[in-house]
């Protein structure tokens, strides 16, 4: 069990990570 929560910790927090940075992007060519 508590590998799953680690796996699923992990998964998550990549995908928050791989939004912020698409943000982050979008962001700043829109700001160019």
């Amino acid at each position: 069990m508590c590998v799953w929560m680690l796996l699923m910790m992990m998964m998550i927090m990549s995908l928050f990570r791989k939004e912020d940075q698409n943000l982050n992007f979008l962001f700043s060519s829109y700001h160019r």
